[in-house]
């Protein structure tokens, strides 16, 4: 068979019509899909999971009623003592066993606070709700803003308020025996840098435990501090979880 200049310019242009054809089908590419959020494990204590909730399990806290340990939500760690003036912290344990949780408030009106006159601005308030249910704040005048305000844990004949984050359990004869932590109660905090954050204060009984009897009340098991938390974004007040 023969060819001439003829059939070799058709075939040329043949050619150059199915890439014309091929580059017409071929559509944008299609951007990557988002990486599936993962849990992060930090230290031995600290995880944060797909939600980006921080938790903190068994974290061994030595508060006595004169000493106060201070943790930094955003380093997710204790923050040195002699830095207690200082905005590097935004809340402090304090009572044995950390039975009571103090926001940053250096304007607290309490002057026998450590942290008096200190540089923090942090104001806390209390929700009975459920962590996960807590989707914002509450509105701006239910925040303590004298710093007197603790979360702790609810004696006999105290009255029932959000302000607790546990219940004091007693025996026959009236001793206290152990504390249970209500399933139900939320602290909010608004941090010195304008931001929120929802914190639940699951045990401070090794293990994590949430539902301990007068058996765990034991030196070897207290103190050890299990809660979990979320912090808004910048300018935001959403704290949806769920």
């Amino acid at each position: 068979m023969k060819f001439n200049h003829y059939t070799l310019l058709s075939s040329v242009l043949l050619l150059f019509c199915l890439n014309a054809c091929k580059d017409d089908d071929v559509t944008p590419e299609k951007p990557a899909p988002e990486p599936e959020p993962k849990e992060v494990i930090v230290n031995e204590w600290v995880t944060i999971d797909k939600k980006k909730i921080v938790n903190v399990k068994d974290l061994k806290i030595e508060s006595s009623r004169r000493t106060f340990v201070y943790f930094s939500l955003e380093g997710m760690k204790i923050v040195d003592a002699e830095k207690v003036k200082t905005n590097e912290w935004d809340i402090a344990f304090t009572l044995a066993n950390a039975a009571n949780i103090y926001a940053n408030t250096g304007q607290t009106t309490n002057t026998d606070a450590p942290y008096y006159q200190g540089a923090g601005r942090a104001v806390i308030a209390f929700v009975t709700q459920n962590f996960d249910d807590v989707t914002a704040p509450p509105a701006d005048d239910q925040f303590d803003q004298t710093g007197k305000l603790a979360f702790g844990i609810r004696s006999s004949g105290a009255p029932e308020e959000p302000f607790f984050w546990a219940n004091y359990m007693y025996d026959e004869k009236g001793f206290a025996t152990h504390s249970v932590p209500y399933p139900n109660k939320t602290l909010i905090i608004k941090l010195t840098d304008g931001r929120y954050a929802k914190l639940q204060y699951q045990s401070n009984y090794k293990g994590g435990l949430t539902n301990p009897t007068a058996a765990d009340h034991i030196a070897d098991k207290l103190g050890y501090c299990s809660f979990r938390y979320f912090i808004s974004k910048a300018g935001s007040k959403d704290l949806t979880t769920k």
